[in-house]
């Protein structure tokens, strides 16, 4: 009976808090602090770099050679950025949905700073989305970037405290984030993939979340460096979203006192004062950064070693237009056009909510002879906000039934063994966050887009495809079955009532304790919502 109950508060307690999941469409709602309000200011920059026609189909293919590598490990992934960075002639573009000023996040800053003394002012842009934009990366050390000639702009700071009648669309219009990844060297040679900028894209982090129920975690990722013509579109990408009117710079910071009276500005100046001395403190490498730079220089080139460039004969590059309203998303619509006539699909993604008409489709996909759909994500225990995966498993068990093969990533699979603090996060929890499809074992795609509703309706999502090449796809396919060696592997036998198997043991579910709304269980009634 106690079990029973249990379930029934997980349950109801799921709704509330479905409401701030990232995957499903109404999370990290950008509830702007104090200090927040004040960063931005709006303005519309004009640039020639930028002649893409926002009518036109966001889809280009450059039929040209290009040189890829996948990048799956932390250390790798850091010291490749470090290196086109610290090696960068020209210039360097930054595009983040999240920038951490964390350990990771201070060598990358710091190699900015070094590089923009020697390419000059405007040389390098940064652009941040607002909606994950923490108080570590703060006006103040925007302030010193742009003093070492480093531009910064903030990507939708529509606040979502009522301030318009028209209070919905406000929601809707501040929901709306930039989830794109792109790392962007001399409009020659892109880094993207899944990795935003800190800790836990580099396995490094030791700090815990609430949704994650305390513990730290660190994803295992996959990236993509690319050299080609590819880059030159990318290029243009990165500037339709920088001279987007959604661009916003940064306001000039200033003490914000929170009490009126001298005593309030004294302590909102001291205050202000201490952010200044941080910011230029970040920009300095100090003992502790040296280290470091030289365990990731040592660690990270031991395992950009091991993997090769594949010379591809040509590469796709789709991405989404700024903006708020559907008719923006291309993405989403193009990788649902490349699906519908594969004759086996396997996917990698940190959520999968397949919509009903994905969902038809992967059953027709299974329906043909040696039709496969393969799914590869993440249980309960390896999801960074931990109620998506039961909501995601409500979506799909339906596939699990029809055949679908399924692998989970739970709380035994560990870490990577060769992370540079292995037995300081031997506690940590371990989760996919890798965007990955490959159709037919030789057309692959990689990116930002999860296969959930928030990368299809509210985020500006991109991909990119090499297709035609069964090499590359083998190479990807073999790296994903690596990674879930140790994983929970589902199939239509073991469907149970929204909990995998993982979590019997996590939350004492107890089988067959299903409530019921009207004709529904409550888990298929919740997923319906989504």
């Amino acid at each position: 009976m106690v079990q029973q109950r249990f379930v029934h508060f997980f349950y109801v307690s799921a709704i509330a808090t479905a409401l701030a999941c990232p995957c499903l469409g109404f999370s990290q709602i950008a509830i702007p602090t104090h200090d927040s309000l004040s960063v931005v200011n709006q303005v519309q920059v004009v640039s020639a770099k930028s002649p893409i026609d926002p009518n036109a189909d966001h889809k280009v293919t450059a039929h040209a050679p290009h040189e890829v590598k996948i990048i799956d490990t932390g250390s790798a992934a850091l010291e490749a950025r470090l290196r086109l960075i610290e090696n960068a002639k020209e210039s360097i573009y930054i595009e983040a949905y999240l920038f951490h000023n964390d350990a990771s996040g201070r060598l990358i800053l710091q190699a900015l700073r070094k590089k923009a003394k020697e390419l000059g002012p405007h040389k390098i842009k940064i652009l941040i989305d607002h909606g994950s934009l923490g108080p570590d990366f703060s006006p103040e050390l925007m302030a010193e970037l742009q003093h070492w000639g480093i531009d910064v702009k903030i990507y939708n700071p529509t606040g979502c405290i009522p301030s318009k009648l028209n209070y919905f669309k406000q929601l809707y219009d501040c929901n709306h984030r930039n989830h794109r990844k792109i790392l962007l060297v001399d409009g020659k040679e892109v880094i993207t993939g899944g990795r935003n900028f800190g800790d836990e894209y580099f396995g490094f982090n030791d700090k815990g979340t609430w949704f994650g129920f305390g513990k730290s975690i660190n994803y295992k990722d996959r990236d993509i460096h690319i050299r080609g013509e590819i880059a030159k579109t990318v290029e243009k990408s990165f500037f339709e979203y920088w001279d987007s009117p959604l661009a916003a710079a940064p306001s000039k910071p200033k003490p914000e006192p929170q009490d009126t009276g001298l005593l309030g500005l004294r302590r909102a100046q001291l205050k202000h004062d201490e952010k200044i001395i941080a910011a230029k403190d970040t920009l300095v490498p100090n003992a502790a950064d040296k280290k470091l730079r030289e365990r990731v220089r040592k660690q990270g080139s031991k395992e950009l070693a091991e993997e090769r460039f594949y010379t591809l004969k040509k590469a796709l590059y789709i991405w989404d237009r700024p903006g708020t309203e559907i008719k923006d998303h291309f993405t989403a619509h193009a990788i649902m056009e490349k699906m519908n006539d594969a004759q086996t699909l396997d996917m990698e993604t940190a959520y999968f909510i397949p919509t009903e008409k994905e969902k038809k489709l992967f059953e027709e996909i299974m329906a043909k002879k040696d039709g496969r759909i393969s799914v590869k994500t993440n249980a309960f225990s390896a999801a960074d906000v931990r109620v998506t995966a039961w909501i995601a498993y409500m979506k799909y068990r339906r596939l699990i039934k029809a055949g679908m093969q399924t692998n989970l990533l739970n709380k035994n699979s560990g870490l990577d063994p060769n992370l540079i603090d292995a037995k300081k996060l031997k506690d940590s929890r371990v989760g996919t966050h890798a965007k990955t499809l490959v159709k037919d074992e030789k057309h692959s795609y990689i990116g930002s887009m999860n296969m959930d509703g928030r990368s299809k309706r509210w985020s500006s999502e991109l991909m990119i495809g090499f297709e035609d090449d069964t090499a590359f796809a083998n190479r990807l396919l073999k790296k994903m079955q690596d990674r879930f060696a140790v994983s929970t592997s589902v199939d239509k036998n073991e469907v149970l009532y929204g909990i995998d198997a993982t979590i019997h043991s996590e939350l004492g579910y107890v089988e067959g304790a299903v409530v019921k709304v009207g004709e529904k269980t409550l888990p298929d009634f919740i997923a319906e919502l989504f």
